[in-house]
């Protein structure tokens, strides 16, 4: 069954609100509630290109159960990508910590990090929550 039209009252917009919001990155709410009439912003930040081997299957059979299959394919998906990133930022950390001064291809020396800056900038960035 199709949605009817929306209008200009609050009730439909915040039914839109309510209908939309769990398939809108928590990013994009944050600014349009905080600068609804900025066309672009910059963030930090880093992407990936994924390519899912059987995704379009698995959301079609999924997506016949209902609301309750779209957030098993959330909750399956953000598990899938926060392990992945976790897992690249405990590589980039261990290579960072482990470095030794080493000198490159046509003598680019880089040294070592002290790894008590590793430890501010990774408490600054990224602290630890229990």
């Amino acid at each position: 069954m199709l949605a009817a039209p929306l209008d200009e009252t609050s009730t439909d917009r915040d039914r839109a609100n309510e209908v939309l919001t769990p398939f809108v990155p928590r990013l994009v709410i944050d600014w349009l509630r905080e600068s609804p009439n900025d066309l672009y912003r910059e963030v930090e930040g880093s992407m990936a290109f994924v390519d899912i081997s059987g995704f379009t299957a698995l959301s079609e059979r999924l997506a016949r159960k209902g609301k309750i299959g779209a957030e098993l394919m959330r909750d399956t998906l953000n598990g899938v990508f926060e392990a992945a990133v976790e897992a690249v930022e405990e590589a980039i950390v261990n290579a960072l910590c482990m470095a030794d001064d080493m000198t490159g291809q046509g003598g680019n020396f880089v040294p070592a990090l002290p790894l008590e800056r590793v430890a501010e900038i990774m408490a600054k960035y990224r602290p630890v929550t229990p």
